[in-house]
């Protein structure tokens, strides 16, 4: 599937890059198709200049003195297209340029960023006398042409990008919201088959053999144990599908109120696992829905004292609440085994377990935490680790306080 993802990108890179590509040659070829126009229609002008001027002196046989090229330069002039200008005829060669007979040179010229000239000069020979005709061919609307199709194209390309960017991302998220199912339906399968198993097996043993009261006693309490689990499992996944699709209503609470309805849960755990703690709440009231807070405390205190007793250590549980820059801060702090730092990142994730064999002793089908940080999520936090291994782990969130 991974493999398949980036190919799929690979792709989809490409065709917008092919796409930008083709794109840019296109923008560049119409520029330069209506540049060589211009330049054509400029040479065309200068051959029309030369023709003129043979076909003048082919009709006199004076000599050419200042009022004939004056004459001839305001004729050949007003048969110009409107962008030719100052047609001028000379004998002196313009700027020393070195030309033959009917020799046509052109150079560009910027007076300022907003226009752009093509200086024309063609030489033509009469009587033995070279004569030049000068023009200039305004450029300036081709130029701009040209600058407004590559800001067209630079919009449209950025415009593409940010559209690309986008839907990349959509697509990405498509994908690992499309992972993250088939993996959540995967490890759901997987859990409800392992118990259904064993339940059974179990069933079809106490059918069809003879057992004894031992016996009979063993299976029993398999079949309670894996009963638990699937009861577990279907109560917690309720509570996430609450939690992610329903909208709790939040009220202010007060955190001493929390504390002694809190306490009862951890009483019960304290017996269970043969484990202390202790609860400082200080007095605040923050903003929250009770029911899911309760659940969360509870879920993450249980961790707490499964972590410990895994260790082999009879450490206090602590668990606190204390005022932090208009938040109130909830901690819960064990000594327990610890969590890896390659699994912190993923402990929240439904079904997720660092030790799965472990855990399935325990009874645990590891949706706790995936609860407990949907419910951090409605109530706008998130849970922060700080663990080592084999030196225990806190576990911490921050409520918005009440407004007052």
């Amino acid at each position: 599937m991974i493999r398949s993802r980036k190919i799929v990108n690979s792709i989809y890179a490409a065709v917008f890059v092919i796409i930008l590509i083709v794109g840019g040659i296109l923008a560049g070829n119409m520029n330069k198709t209506a540049w060589e126009a211009r330049k054509a229609s400029s040479f065309r002008c200068a051959e029309f200049a030369i023709d003129s001027f043979i076909s003048y002196t082919n009709m006199t046989t004076e000599t050419l003195n200042s009022d004939h090229l004056l004459y001839l330069s305001r004729q050949i002039s007003a048969s110009m297209d409107d962008n030719i200008s100052d047609v001028v005829i000379q004998v002196s060669s313009p700027e020393n340029t070195d030309l033959s007979d009917h020799q046509i040179l052109s150079s560009y010229e910027r007076p300022d960023k907003n226009h752009l000239f093509s200086n024309i000069i063609c030489r033509i020979d009469y009587a033995g006398i070279p004569y030049y005709i000068t023009f200039s061919s305004d450029y300036s609307d081709v130029s701009a042409s040209c600058l407004k199709t590559w800001r067209i194209y630079s919009i449209a390309a950025a415009i593409l990008i940010i559209f690309a960017v986008a839907l990349g991302i959509m697509f990405n998220l498509l994908w690992n919201e499309t992972l993250r199912r088939k993996k959540f339906m995967e490890n759901f399968t997987h859990e409800m088959k392992t118990p259904m198993t064993s339940i059974l097996g179990y069933t079809e043993m106490m059918n069809s053999l003879e057992l004894n009261e031992e016996e009979r006693s063993k299976a029993l309490n398999a079949l309670s144990f894996e009963a638990k689990r699937l009861n577990s499992l279907s109560a917690q996944m309720l509570e996430i599908f609450v939690a992610q699709n329903d909208n709790p209503e939040m009220s202010d609470l007060s955190s001493q109120t929390l504390q002694e309805e809190l306490i009862i849960s951890l009483n019960a755990l304290s017996e269970k696992y043969q484990i202390p703690y202790s609860i400082d709440f200080s007095d605040c009231v923050i903003t929250g829905n009770k029911d899911f807070l309760l659940s969360m405390l509870t879920n993450l205190a249980d961790n707490a004292f499964k972590a410990t007793v895994n260790a082999n250590r009879q450490n206090e549980i602590r668990i606190s609440g204390v005022r932090k820059n208009e938040k109130y801060r909830i901690s819960i702090l064990d000594h327990g085994v610890g969590i890896s730092k390659k699994h912190i990142d993923k402990i929240t994730e439904p079904f997720y377990r660092e030790d799965k064999a472990r855990s399935r002793q325990q009874g645990g089908a590891g949706l706790g935490l995936a609860l407990c940080s949907e419910i951090a999520k409605i109530h706008g936090t998130k849970l922060s680790f700080n663990s080592k291994k084999n030196k225990g782990t806190l576990v911490s969130f921050e409520l918005k306080e009440a407004d007052r």
